[in-house]
């Protein structure tokens, strides 16, 4: 990733340490490649950054879907629909091969 996309998190997250930064970031492009079935996820910057933020807010509360306390309750989407937005359809396989990029008639 680039340095500017550790920036634009740093500023989104003030006062996080960067060494934690970079983490949020990997544990970030690592869930977004799984749920995209993609090995190259550099285009989708803004959608790797929102799953840091949500990383980042859940530390603490791993494995929990939902809490109340003094009459307010609070659940936990997997990835809300804003963040799902920002990433592309998962790419699906033919007999275990996955295509990322296929030429079309015009590109060739």
């Amino acid at each position: 990733m680039d340095i500017k996309v550790y920036s634009r998190l740093e500023e989104q997250l003030p006062g996080v340490p960067f060494e934690q930064i970079e983490l949020l970031m990997h544990d970030a492009e690592s869930v977004v490649k799984q749920i995209t079935r993609r090995d190259d996820v550099s285009a989708y910057e803004a959608g790797i950054r929102a799953v840091a933020v949500i990383l980042y807010n859940r530390i603490g509360r791993e494995g929990e879907s939902a809490h109340s306390a003094g009459g307010v309750s609070v659940s936990y989407d997997d990835l809300p629909a804003a963040v799902r937005h920002l990433l592309p359809q998962p790419l699906t396989s033919i007999a275990g091969k996955r295509f990322e990029h296929v030429a079309t008639e015009s590109e060739k």
